[in-house]
Formats: C-alpha cells, structure tokens, sequence
C-alpha cells in the first residue's frame, strides 16, 4: 500500500508540474544595448517582456509573427512603472539593405498607463504576418533616475476559422465571445437574431479587424436596410451601443480594403431600459439590468423579500486616472452591496446597515460594469451615486484590489494608506 501511493503521490507532482510549465508563459529579460530598432531583441509567438526602465531610457523589442501565428487573436498585457508614465508603440519598419538603419516606419498605435498601479489590458487584437516593433518607454512624473522594473505579456487567444462569408447566407452568428473568421475575399457577413424577450433590452454589437486595414461596418435588418454605419478605430476595433432592436434577423456586413483580413464581431445586452434616476423593474439580474449614467444619483426599492436589483454603467475615458467614491444610503438594516464585471465576477462585495461608501474606485473606462443591491426585506428604498472624484495620491490604496488578479504595483519601502 505504502508504495501504491508513493507512485500516485510521484504521478500527482508530474502533472502538477506539467500543468505549471504548460500554463507559465516564456519569459524574455531584456538586454542592453537595446535602445533602437536596430538593437531590439527579437522574439516570436506568445512571451513575457521582462525589464528595467531609468529616466530617458526607451526598450526595444522585434516580434515576429509567421503565418501560422498571424491567423490569431493577441492580448497585450502592460505592467508599467509605478508612479510614471510607461508607454508602448507598435509600428512596422523598414531598414536599410544593410539593416544598420531605419528607412522607414508606418505606426499603428500607442496605449500605456499614467500612474503604473494596475495592468492595462489591450484584448482583441488581429495582425498581418510580419515583423513589429515594440517600443516601450516611462517618464517619472517626479523626474527621478530611479530603475523600475516593468512586464509586457503577449498572450495568443483564439485562432480564426476558415469559412465561406462571402455571401449572407453563410454568415455565421454572433456571440457574446469573440470568434475570428478568415475572410478569403475583402468582403464578409456575420448574422444574430431578437426574439420577442430581448426586443426591451440595449445591445452594444462590437467587432475587430486586421490592424492597419480600414474597415467598413453596416448594420442591416433581414430586408436589406441599413440602420447603423460605422468604422474601426487605430486598434482596427469598433463599438455601435445602447441598440434599440426590434424582433426579427440582422446582418452586419464587413467590407475591407484587401482579401484575406482576419474579423470578428460580439453582441451583448448591457441592460433592459436606460433609467434617468429611478429604478425599472424587472432588474433582478445581469440580462435585466438597468442601464445607468455616473453623473446621475439613482433610487430604487426592493420589491419583495430576497429581491435583487442590478444597475449596469461605464465610465468615459476623461475619467480613466480619476479614485472616486459610490455611495449608498438605505432604510433597509440588512442589505447588501455589491460591484461586479462585465463577467459577473465580485470585484467588491460588503452587508450594510443603512449607509456604506465604497472608497478610492478607479475602473477601466469603456467597459461595462454592474452594481448590485441585494435585499433581505421588502420595500427598503435606496440610493446610491458616484462622488468624489479626485487625482490618486501617492502611497494611497486604489480599489478594487481584493485578489492577487486586481493587486496594483507599488515602488518598495513606499507607505501605504488603505481603506478596510
């Protein structure tokens, strides 16, 4: 018995082991000289970037994608520089025959964090085989030589089918995940239905193609008629939201510059009615939310015992750096309060008595949220609202950041001022 399960015990530490080393990313360590593009270290497929940045430094990094990898979805993940600005580029460019100098470059785009306390996530992304430059650079805002380090994980997502999109009937239809789609010529459909339940709720329909190809997006109903027009942005992505839709068929039609793009699309309700202040009801789950503004204090009263009330919300980007508070205020004593994502995930979570302040907030513009009052007795009014909107300090806790997914970096021996 007792060498039966020395071997499951053996045969348990391989498979963990195996899955550890299946799921770690590999990791690059930068290496100087790598200043300019000629210097820049060369890398292929998915990777973790791994380095250290001073005042007025800037890394380089070449990443290499074959044709078998270019028929992916990418996410970027930037960990930047505590405190600082920390910034990336992505451009192709073109050296000279003897490859000492730049000739030329075409810039995609650039995203980055101000202040470094959380990741950033760029999610979605569609590139043509080639080589692209990685520029990443960081500017302390109070101007010290101190290095820091920093992480840029290129993590590969799902792999675009090979399908017959051509004409409309063949599209295939649109979830609320992500699928890409090879389009064989610079013309594609993508299909989705409304049935009689979800004609009351708001639609946001986005979509991505290959980065540094215009895109053309028209929304049309089953007899042809184009309702919506839109085009992508420098991240080859764009967003049509709050869609009013009736009961019926609808087809999105994709139209490029050049064949053989990579596209795809999602729907998703981001709630059943747009409230100006007060409550609609039926809200009692995600699907049914309310859709809310920031700017708005909203009312709302439990309808029966053990109700739920769901309030969806986003947040513009002028507002990306800012902390903010939401408040609660209740003549219920026995409720609960709650912040979740777009995936229903709790990012916070706390039972109150009458009043509570979630404090020193700071999510992700442009991306849905949901806020959740749970009550244990019937007719408890509330209300709640989103205050005190101010500039992080330094050494003070940002929330959400209850997990080790949410943790924000902080520079060592710094003091930190949090809120339990």
């Amino acid at each position: 018995m007792k060498v039966l399960f020395g071997l499951w015990l053996r045969l348990l530490l391989v498979v963990l082991f195996v899955q550890v080393s299946w799921a770690s990313p590999t990791t690059m360590y930068e290496k100087e000289p790598n200043n300019t593009p000629v210097e820049a270290a060369h890398f292929s497929g998915a990777m973790l970037l791994t380095g250290l940045l001073d005042k007025g430094d800037q890394d380089a990094y070449m990443w290499e994608l074959d044709d078998e990898n270019s028929q992916y979805l990418w996410d970027i993940e930037l960990i930047g520089v505590p405190h600082a600005m920390t910034r990336i580029d992505i451009m192709k460019v073109t050296f000279t025959p003897d490859g000492k100098e730049v000739l030329d470059y075409k810039k995609f785009f650039s995203f980055g964090t101000r202040t470094g306390d959380k990741p950033i996530h760029l999610k979605h992304l569609l590139f043509d085989k080639g080589d692209y430059l990685i520029a990443v650079s960081s500017k302390s805002k109070n101007g010290t030589n101190t290095k820091h380090n920093y992480q840029i994980n290129i993590i590969k997502d799902r792999k675009a089918s090979k399908s017959n999109l051509e004409k409309r009937k063949n599209a295939p239809n649109i979830s609320s995940t992500f699928y890409p789609y090879l389009f064989k010529e610079n013309m594609g459909w993508f299909s989705f239905e409304i049935d009689k339940e979800e004609r009351q709720k708001l639609w946001t329909l986005s979509g991505v193609t290959t980065i540094g190809h215009p895109l053309n997006v028209v929304l049309e109903d089953k007899a042809g008629h184009a309702l919506f027009q839109t085009t992508v942005n420098k991240f080859g992505k764009f967003k049509l939201v709050d869609l009013e839709l009736d009961e019926g068929k609808y087809y999105l039609k994709y139209s490029t510059d050049s064949e053989g793009t990579k596209n795809a699309s999602t729907l998703y309700s981001t709630g059943a009615v747009k409230i100006e202040s007060n409550e609609i009801e039926p809200n009692n789950d995600r699907d049914d939310a309310n859709t809310i503004s920031y700017r708005k204090t909203i009312h709302g009263k439990a309808n029966k015992e053990g109700d739920y009330d769901y309030f969806s919300f986003k947040l513009p980007f002028k507002i990306e750096d800012k902390l903010f508070d939401l408040k609660l205020l209740s003549n219920d004593k026995d409720q609960k309060f709650y912040l979740k994502d777009r995936e229903g995930h709790t990012l916070q979570e706390k039972s109150i008595d009458n009043n509570y302040t979630m404090t020193n907030l700071r999510l992700e513009p442009n991306k849905a949220y949901y806020i959740s009052v749970y009550s244990y007795n019937k007719d408890g009014n509330y209300s709640f609202k989103f205050s005190n909107f101010k500039e992080a300090k330094l050494g003070e806790e940002v929330e959400p950041n209850d997990d080790v997914e949410h943790a924000y970096a902080i520079p060592l021996q710094e003091k930190i001022h949090g809120y339990l």
